[in-house]
């Protein structure tokens, strides 16, 4: 059957030969605004068309595998796709009560960061747009149901607040999907401004995101402005050093005239020195300090695992990382892990099972 969580409501009343055009908005909205997904229950469509509906197309087409709760509010997801892969997503709760979807983009991962679970596995494949859709409909639908409420605003109670496209994979590594994903959410009622994009600096896919003028957040998981520590960290910085990377970022706000996030994964004697305040501050100003970049720099101490050889910095260590960069007068926020103790915070998303 074909999946139709992907599908925008002209897309919807095109795959229904002889029905009216608007049963493709009805439809559209049971899925995306009532997060109904059962045919039958849609009760404003004849029987007939439910009947051939449920024959025909699946509402959403991931199944819950698991679920895991960490006591600080945090639920890990694994859903299994189509094909016996799966992916994690998680639904993060912050201090205020403020609950934001992390939704996967591939399953696994080709940018082999080495502080990074995921990063380990390789790539699988890329997501559907659909699988993608899926993961949000499913986590809204679960905190709809739970009643949850939230202080600020938006929202007040029983609904995501945000959507990062943060977890399993480089989301700009399958834009089309992503952009088709992000199009039909936004369709859906959840704003595109709302969500925030993450990368590990794909140059191309930045510049994609501002020749289309896509108003998602953009968050850079940069880790270090030293071009030999990224080396060693990040092999993308090879085919996307940090001099493009940031002429790209450059350009993206010259278009869209949006606050960049700079990630920051700490990590103790590897890019919590001295020269790395230098080299981070430098990145921001630009060589001349003609073109400064308008950022906020998140920095996340690393999260754990047993695996890995690296070592989260002391507390201490991370505020003096802080100082030094509030200092030179760049916003710096130190972000507060969620998660972890169910391996869904930053870089531990990875408990894949295998296809076949």
């Amino acid at each position: 059957m074909r999946p139709i969580s992907a599908m925008l409501p002209e897309e919807l009343a095109g795959a229904l030969p002889g029905a009216p055009a608007y049963r493709g908005r009805q439809i559209f909205d049971w899925i995306h605004r009532r997060l109904v997904f059962d045919f039958a229950e849609m009760s404003n469509l004849p029987d007939s068309l439910r009947r051939d509906l449920a024959e025909r197309f699946m509402p959403v087409s991931l199944e819950e595998q698991d679920r895991i709760r960490d006591a600080d509010g945090t639920v890990k997801f694994r859903f299994r796709l189509g094909d016996g892969n799966t992916v994690e997503s998680v639904v993060l709760q912050d201090r205020r009560g403020r609950r934001s979807a992390c939704l996967s983009t591939q399953v696994g991962c080709a940018m082999g960061c080495l502080f990074c679970r995921t990063g380990y596995l390789g790539l699988r494949r890329d997501l559907n747009a659909h699988e993608i859709a899926d993961q949000f409909l499913l986590l809204r639908s679960f905190v709809r149901r739970q009643g949850l409420r939230s202080e600020g605003n938006p929202p007040r109670s029983g609904d995501l607040s945000g959507v990062v496209f943060m977890g399993m994979g480089e989301p700009l590594a399958n834009l089309d999907n992503l952009l088709q994903a992000i199009e039909v959410l936004d369709c859906g009622g959840f704003s595109q401004r709302r969500m925030t994009v993450s990368t590990c600096g794909l140059v191309e896919g930045i510049r994609s995101l501002s020749s289309r003028k896509s108003m998602v957040r953009l968050a850079i998981s940069l880790i270090s402005a030293d071009s030999e520590v990224r080396n060693r960290l990040m092999p993308v910085n090879r085919s996307n050093p940090l001099s493009e990377l940031r002429r790209a970022l450059l350009d993206y706000q010259a278009a869209l005239g949006k606050r960049i996030t700079l990630e920051i994964v700490l990590m103790a004697g590897i890019n919590d020195r001295p020269e790395d305040v230098e080299a981070l501050v430098s990145f921001v100003r630009g060589p001349d300090a003609r073109q400064p970049l308008k950022v906020l720099v998140n920095l996340i101490p690393w999260n754990p695992l047993p695996e890995f050889p690296y070592k989260r910095p002391e507390a201490g260590r991370v505020e003096w990382f802080r100082q030094r960069i509030e200092q030179a007068r760049i916003p710096v926020t130190t972000r507060v892990s969620r998660g972890s103790a169910v391996c869904g915070a930053c870089g531990q998303l990875g408990q894949i099972t295998p296809s076949g």
